[in-house]
């Protein structure tokens, strides 16, 4: 019949190849589909789709593709069925996508700046769309660098997309650690003579650092100091904790106790027993000769230590000392001082 002759006709014709790229921009890595157009009943397709494309060939009639460089990129079909082959090509030009990426600086502090810095692909002029979760951030937009102020602790995420000719990024997502700041404090007690002994009452710190007039410097925990001279004098302790930090800066009043009246060259001796430490400290202050000699009585009267001192300043360890009430005496070439001192091993 005239109708099988007309279909036979048609499939002894050779294909004519074709195909449609997209309307809208094609970006690099993000694929697209490939719409076979061609007539004459192709029974077979061969895709070439050039390099850096993924994947590099397809014998599908509509392919998916993607490509991991920007330009022109020349894509080629070759279609055939019973009547023969044709081949069509047509370039395609693909746009880069930018890249979010971005550095911060982590663990960062309460009331401290965070700084972030921008690394990505895309340029200045590209639209970039921040998220601090929480942060104060100068500037909120544009690829900084931006200072990031943490008002509250925790696990920040802080967010990136970028926008660039049409393509958008994948998001870049930073996890800022926010640790909170410790507290510094500290209280002071004025022992014998111009001898201080600083009690640390700071919370979440793990180290300190003290400072002051008079030459106060220390990274102890609870130092003690002999000040020069009585007046008053600015005491600073630092608390840190990573690399956050909180300091307390106080001024103290610095005297002889109540009923002593000494000139300042008066020779005098400091004694200090620190209990938590079975520590004897002994400060001699004013003497020519720093020869000294420190004993310790038990409460029958019985000599159970004995030490030479050569310094105006000494630590003596009564760590091996059983339990009990002694007295402690030190005895140099112009002065004795005797103090009644109780041990306890905790």
């Amino acid at each position: 019949s005239s109708n099988n002759l007309a279909v036979n006709i048609q499939n002894c014709a050779s294909p004519i190849a074709n195909f449609q790229l997209p309307s809208n921009i094609v970006c690099t890595s993000v694929a697209f589909q490939l719409l076979d157009a061609s007539v004459n009943g192709p029974t077979s397709w061969s895709w070439n789709f050039g390099p850096g494309a993924i994947p590099g060939a397809s014998i599908a009639q509509n392919p998916t593709v993607s490509y991991n460089t920007a330009g022109p990129h020349i894509i080629t079909l070759i279609v055939a069925n019973g009547g023969g082959a044709n081949s069509y090509s047509d370039t395609i030009n693909v746009v880069q996508t930018p890249t979010a990426i971005f550095q911060t600086i982590t663990p960062s502090c309460v009331g401290v700046s965070t700084l972030i810095s921008y690394n990505g692909s895309a340029s200045p002029a590209a639209n970039y769309v921040w998220n601090f979760n929480g942060g104060i951030a100068t500037p909120s937009t544009g690829p900084g660098p931006i200072s990031c102020f943490w008002v509250s602790s925790g696990t920040q995420p802080v967010s990136l997309t970028v926008d660039e000719n049409g393509c958008t990024s994948a998001i870049a997502i930073n996890n800022v650690i926010i640790n909170n700041n410790p507290v510094s404090n500290f209280n002071f007690t004025l022992n014998s003579g111009l001898l201080v002994s600083f009690q640390n009452a700071s919370s979440g710190a793990s180290s300190y650092s003290w400072s002051g007039a008079d030459g106060l410097n220390s990274t102890l925990t609870n130092p003690i100091h002999t000040y020069s001279a009585p007046g008053n004098y600015q005491v600073c302790l630092l608390a840190t904790n990573g690399n956050c930090s909180s300091q307390k800066c106080d001024t103290i009043a610095v005297d002889y106790p109540s009923g002593i009246a000494l000139s300042m060259n008066a020779p005098i001796i400091n004694v200090l027993y620190l209990a938590e430490n079975q520590l004897l400290l002994i400060d001699q202050i004013g003497v020519k000769d720093e020869h000294a000699t420190v004993s310790v009585f038990n409460s029958a009267g019985q000599l159970v230590q004995t030490s030479v001192i050569e310094e105006k300043k000494s630590i003596i360890q009564l760590a091996s000392i059983a339990d009990g009430w002694y007295m402690v005496q030190v005895k140099n070439a112009e002065n004795t001082v005797n103090k009644k001192i109780i041990i306890t091993h905790q």
